[in-house]
């Protein structure tokens, strides 16, 4: 055993391991003036042991000696004050959880890491995300960051996708993944995600309290070519845990692929906010793909009964796509176009008026009303 004063190190060989810091903790309950803030680990050390840092709360900085090659698992959980931290270049393994509810904003990964742990920079359980900026040493043989997510290259010469990171609000998958990690998405600020064909598998909770998706684009295999778009209703009005975190279960490994279609059609007869409804159904009627007959009719007759609201739903959110299945449904008639086209132009939608006024000189008839767009 070797102490420098804060932290206990065993010594085995050449192998020397933090195990334990002592004295005044890094915790933000600690009395004013005895709270550190900072810490260094001394030279010469090689691991830091599983949970070393966990919850001290108060800890800002630490320094890290070139000579560490593995962070253990927990090793600074919880430490929410944790801002930046500089990876020595020699390090080779990250353990499960070990940065995990820090606030890092960006962290770069040195050239020898080899081993990722599973939600070792994931959020906190109580805090967003922070992490913005991810890099990866161009010799790193393992792992790659492309523009909003890191990926791991797996042993088959697949790709992985370990966690999204920072603030676009459309992240789009990388062709070539085939696997999404657990938690990759996990309180992330995305509103769309778009997944490949080449997604085969997708972790049960990959977005768990993803509370900010609104739409998920599936590429369809080569056997049903083209995209399937899927909406998901607004965390409001359904619970933190209940009809939304429902429908965000079916992004997963199904017999379909990575997306359980048969259960999010199934859901819909428990949707209440009509805005919710009409998207859902509009969405799911634009390709079809996987839906049952049986959903098929139920959204249809649903959107004909309600298809006066269901027009200013799809006008309001600038839903193109959505005009045009309500086209097909023979929605637009002489009676109401021309109200159609006003509540679009008072809204300020060149497109959907557009689309409206064409629609209505190609299949009902022009009048003398004129509209400035």
């Amino acid at each position: 055993m070797e102490t420098d004063g804060e932290g206990l190190y065993q010594i085995d060989g050449e192998n020397k391991t933090l195990i334990q810091v002592y004295g005044p903790r890094f915790s933000a309950n600690c009395r004013s003036g005895y709270k550190k803030t900072a810490c260094t680990v001394a030279e010469g050390t090689t691991a830091i042991a599983r949970g070393v840092f966990k919850n001290c709360r108060g800890l800002r900085s630490v320094t890290l000696p070139d000579s560490l090659r593995e962070i253990g698992d927990q090793a600074f959980y919880g430490c929410v004050g944790l801002r930046g931290v500089q990876l020595p270049e020699g390090l080779r393994s990250i353990g499960a959880e070990a940065f995990r509810g820090t606030s890092l904003g960006s962290v770069t990964f040195p050239p020898e890491l080899t081993s990722i742990g599973e939600e070792a920079f994931a959020a906190g359980e109580d805090q967003p995300p922070s992490l913005r900026n991810v890099q990866v040493a161009k010799e790193n043989p393992c792992f790659l960051a492309q523009k909003d997510v890191l990926l791991q290259r797996k042993e088959d010469g697949s790709l992985l996708l370990l966690f999204a990171f920072g603030k676009s609000e459309t992240v789009t998958v990388p062709k070539g993944v085939a696997e999404i990690g657990r938690l990759a998405f996990y309180r992330s600020a995305v509103k769309e995600v778009r997944l490949p064909a080449s997604v085969r598998e997708v972790a049960a909770d990959a977005f768990r309290e993803c509370g900010n998706l609104a739409r998920l684009r599936l590429e369809l295999p080569e056997s049903a070519p083209g995209w399937a778009e899927v909406y998901f209703p607004e965390l409001r009005g359904y619970g933190r845990n209940g009809m939304r975190e429902q429908y965000l279960d079916c992004i997963r490994t199904s017999r379909d692929g990575v997306f359980d279609f048969l259960t999010y059609d199934s859901l819909f007869p428990s949707i209440q906010e009509f805005k919710d409804q009409v998207l859902i159904a509009t969405d799911r009627l634009k390709s079809s793909a996987y839906l049952a007959p049986l959903y098929r009719d139920a959204y249809l007759d649903w959107l004909r009964k309600n298809a006066a609201g269901a027009v200013q739903t799809v006008i309001e959110f600038d839903d193109l796509a959505g005009l045009n299945t309500l086209a097909e449904l023979k929605v637009y008639t002489g009676e109401n176009v021309d109200g159609l086209i006003e509540l679009a132009n008072s809204a300020r939608k060149p497109e959907i008026l557009s689309y409206l006024m064409n629609y209505k000189n190609a299949e009902i008839g022009i009048t003398e009303t004129d509209y400035e767009l």
